[in-house]
């Protein structure tokens, strides 16, 4: 038996477009960065969304432009479109980047731990005191440092 969809009046195609539309607007990913792209296949391109001047349908050769929600159709696998020009570049919060993404630093008193710190928080990271009287003290290599030594006196 053929399943197929209800069919739908005037009033229910117009309410559910315009719930796609409003769908369409809000986007759950922060778009950064503004380009100028152009249609490099052979015919007219359906963008999956509206441009930022309502376009949806570019013709061949056209230029548009657009987010970086585009950069998907530029490139392999898809090439479709070309970048042209970059209008407004993507701009990166280096305050993002992961803390074990630095290159590992090693100092002489020791490896550097890189941490992030707030303006209000003022905890204390570890309990060890660093005098200077500490770091100047002679320290033993081995236990027992005369151990094999022989002491011979004469009478």
């Amino acid at each position: 038996m053929r399943r197929t969809k209800p069919r739908l009046n005037k009033y229910e195609k117009r309410a559910l477009f315009l719930e796609n539309k409003e769908k369409e607007t809000e986007s759950p990913v922060q778009e950064k960065g503004l380009y100028v792209y152009q249609n490099i296949t052979n015919g007219n391109l359906e963008l999956p969304r509206q441009t930022h001047l309502g376009l949806r349908t570019i013709g061949k050769g056209k230029q548009f432009e657009g987010s970086d929600y585009f950069m998907s159709l530029v490139g392999n696998p898809m090439n479709l479109l070309r970048v042209i020009k970059i209008l407004k570049p993507k701009e990166e919060n280096t305050m993002d980047k992961l803390i074990l993404d630095q290159p590992e630093t090693v100092t002489k008193e020791g490896q550097v731990e890189y941490v992030v710190e707030k303006e209000n928080d003022n905890i204390q990271l570890n309990d060890s005191n660093t005098n200077e009287e500490e770091q100047n003290k002679d320290v033993l290599i081995c236990e027992n440092p005369l151990d094999g030594v022989e002491i011979i006196l004469a009478d």
